[in-house]
C-alpha cells in the first residue's frame, strides 16, 4: 500500500483522536515523525548516526543539541550543545571538550594539550603537549589504590609530583615513589638546597628574604647535596628577640633526676657516627655540640662541647649567681659573731679574702637587718 504526499514541510500525514487532538504526524519534506505520547517498541529502534551540528536525537526547538554516534571512536556516544561538541563517552573514556577534562579508564589514551587527565591507569598515560596535568588511580609500583598527580610526563611510570598511597600507609609522597622506612607520614624528595618545608603566617612580614619569603616563620632545608638539615625559625623585630623555641613536655612525676652517663632529660641533643647502617659513638675529641654566630658569609663559634664532655668557650663564663658561696657563708658567720663581740669564732688568715659585708647579706635576704639593729 503506497501513500504519497508532496515533499513539502506543510504536507504529510496526521493521526488524530475523536477530539481532534494530534497523536502523531509525519512530515512530507524530510520524514520527520512526531509522537505526542511515549514511543515504545518490542524491537530495536534505529536512527541516523548524526553529527556534531546535527545530532541524531534532539529536542523540539533545539535541533543542534542532543546525542549522536561518533564514528571516529569505538562505540562512542557524543553529545552536542548549540552545535558544538560537549563531551564523548565510551566504556573506558569520557572526554569533556569544553571543560578540558579527560577521564580515562584504559590507561592507554592520549591526553590533548591543555586538558586535565583523570584516570585509573596501570599502563601508559601519554602526554601530547607540555603543561598537561594527569590525575589517576595508580596501580603501578605494586601499590593498589594509589592516588597520583603527574605533569609534563610521557608515561605513568615516572615519578609523580604528588602521590597518596595506601600501601603500608597512608603515606603522602612529593616527587617520590617509595619509602620503606615510613609507615604513616609524608616523604619529600628535593632537588635543590632551598626550602623543603615552609610554614607561613598571614600577618608576618619580615625582611629576612634572601632565603625565605616574607611571610615564612619556619623552614627546613638541606645543608648540602651530601645531606644534613637546616631547621630555621624567622620572626619580625620583637622586644624579646625569639625566633625558634625547642620545648619538651612530659607528664607530671615522670622526669629523670639521675646524674649519670645514662640519665635522660626532658630535652635531649645527641650526636653519633654511622656504623654498618646504624648509630655508633664518634671518635675521641669529636665536637658534639656547637653554639655560635652566623654571619653573612661565615660562622663564628662561641662554645663547643666535645665527646668527653669538655667545654670550650670564647669569652667569659658567668653564672646567674655571681657570689662565691664559700665566701658568702664565711661572711654570714663573721656577721653573726659580732653579736657576742666576736667570741667563739676562730679567725683565719683566709678571712682577709672575704669581700662580702652586711649590706650584701641583707640584700640577699641572708640577714633580716644589720646585726647592730638586732
Amino acid at each position: 500500500i503506497r501513500f504519497r504526499v508532496n515533499d513539502l514541510s506543510s504536507q504529510g500525514f496526521i493521526w488524530e483522536n475523536s477530539s481532534e487532538s494530534r497523536l502523531m504526524s509525519l512530515r512530507g519534506s524530510d520524514g520527520f515523525l512526531s509522537v505526542a505520547g511515549a514511543l515504545t517498541a518490542s524491537g530495536v529502534i534505529t536512527g541516523p548516526v548524526g553529527a556534531v551540528g546535527a545530532p541524531a536525537y534532539t529536542f523540539t526547538g533545539f535541533t543542534n543539541s542532543g546525542m549522536w554516534y561518533d564514528t571516529a571512536g569505538t562505540d562512542t556516544l557524543a553529545f552536542s550543545f548549540g552545535g558544538a561538541l560537549a563531551f564523548t563517552a565510551n566504556t573506558t573514556l569520557m572526554l569533556v571538550a569544553s571543560g578540558k577534562l579527560h577521564i580515562d579508564g584504559s590507561g592507554t589514551s592520549t591526553v590533548a594539550a591543555g586538558q586535565t587527565g583523570l584516570a585509573e591507569a596501570s599502563g601508559t598515560l601519554n602526554v601530547s603537549a607540555p603543561h598537561d596535568v594527569h590525575i589517576f588511580l595508580d596501580n603501578d609500583n605494586n601499590a593498589s589504590g594509589d592516588f597520583s598527580i603527574y605533569a609534563n610526563l610521557t608515561t605513568a611510570s615516572g615519578t609523580p609530583l604528588f602521590k597518596v598511597t595506601e600501601q603500608g600507609g597512608p603515606i603522602v609522597f612529593v616527587n617520590e615513589l617509595t619509602n620503606s622506612k615510613m609507615t604513616i607520614g609524608m616523604s619529600i624528595k628535593t632537588t635543590a638546597l632551598t626550602e623543603v618545608i615552609a610554614l607561613k603566617h598571614s600577618s608576618l612580614s619580615h625582611v629576612f628574604t634572601d632565603n625565605h619569603e616574607a611571610d615564612t616563620f619556619f623552614s627546613i632545608s638541606a645543608i648540602a647535596t651530601t645531606g644534613g638539615a637546616i631547621v630555621e625559625g624567622i620572626s619580625e623585630k620583637t622586644t624579646d628577640g625569639v625566633a625558634l623555641i625547642l620545648s619538651g613536655v612530659v607528664d607530671a612525676d615522670s622526669s629523670s633526676t639521675g646524674k649519670t652517663v645514662t640519665s635522660h632529660g626532658i630535652v635531649e641533643v645527641w650526636g653519633s657516627h654511622e656504623l654498618s647502617g646504624g648509630y655508633d659513638g664518634p671518635p675521641t675529641n669529636t665536637n658534639l655540640f656547637v653554639v655560635g654566630v652566623r654571619f653573612s658569609a661565615s660562622l663564628g663559634v662561641r662554645m663547643i662541647v666535645d665527646k668527653e664532655g669538655d667545654i670550650y668557650y670564647f669569652g667569659g663564663l658567668v653564672a646567674f649567681d655571681k657570689y662565691d658561696d664559700a665566701l658568702m657563708i664565711r661572711a654570714h658567720s663573721l656577721a653573726l659573731s659580732q653579736r657576742g663581740g666576736g667570741k667563739g669564732l676562730v679567725r683565719s688568715h683566709y678571712d682577709r679574702f672575704v669581700k662580702y659585708y652586711e649590706r650584701e647579706l641583707v640584700a640577699l635576704g641572708l640577714l633580716g637587718a644589720p646585726v647592730k639593729e638586732g
